[in-house]
């Protein structure tokens, strides 16, 4: 089947990078791209460094699914957690799908971004084996025309060996190779697996097609946590 050359391509990447990198490590969401990402990898060095930025607020599956995971795959484990308060972060610039793109940028940088790096670079380094995929927007797909799969930067390199694999090709691997599934993405009463996002329970990303509903139905506890903090997310239900 032709989808499966590109896997070929994925594994490819990955041994590129790591003929030409001496530190790479790779960055951890415990989402379905990340997880992908980390199964190919792992093939050919199962010793990756992978690092999470944990903001305290992921939903429980998420948290479930990385303490199987380092347990059963023996991971070279680095957790950072989140340090701005993000309660306080969305009371300053609102919650994700109210801001601006640049204070949504701000956001990822200061919250995520820039606490990665300052510990990559502590650690000596030299490359991000990054999970993300060009059919998730058009600046990705623009990135990857300029860059190909590696991205030259002024402080950590990033590879992105999943960038041509597309979001129907994800899901069809993750069938065939039992790639272990955050259980997030079983939750398909209000949305379907191409719609549901890991973005933890402090959001309201998606509340226009059934998001904040869905978190309820499946979440209820993390419902009523989110819309005791901004009770306008209560009309989206």
């Amino acid at each position: 089947m032709l989808w499966h050359k590109k896997i070929d391509v994925v594994l490819s990447v990955i041994n590129e990078a790591l003929n030409n990198y001496a530190h790479p490590y790779l960055s951890m969401s415990w989402g379905k791209d990340s997880m992908f990402l980390l199964y190919f990898v792992r093939q050919i060095k199962p010793d990756i460094p992978v690092i999470y930025v944990n903001s305290g607020y992921a939903l429980p599956d998420t948290y479930i699914l990385r303490d199987l995971i380092i347990k059963e795959w023996n991971l070279n484990y680095h957790e950072i957690l989140q340090e701005i308060d993000y309660i306080e972060l969305c009371n300053t610039i609102g919650l994700p799908s109210e801001r601006s793109k640049n204070e949504q940028k701000k956001a990822v940088q200061s919250i995520k971004k820039n606490v990665l790096d300052e510990f990559a670079l502590n650690h000596s380094f030299d490359l991000c084996f990054w999970g993300i995929r060009n059919d998730e927007s058009k600046g990705r797909e623009m990135m990857y025309r300029k860059n190909g799969f590696f991205i030259q930067t002024t402080e950590i390199n990033k590879c992105h060996p999943i960038a041509l694999i597309s979001l129907e090709q994800l899901w069809y691997f993750y069938d065939y190779f039992k790639i272990p599934l955050n259980q997030i993405y079983t939750k398909t009463k209000f949305l379907n697996k191409f719609q549901i996002r890991n973005t933890g329970w402090l959001s309201n990303d998606g509340a226009e097609i059934g998001k904040v509903l869905w978190l309820k139905y499946y979440y209820p506890d993390y419902f009523n946590k989110l819309s005791k903090l901004f009770p306008y997310v209560r009309k989206y239900v």
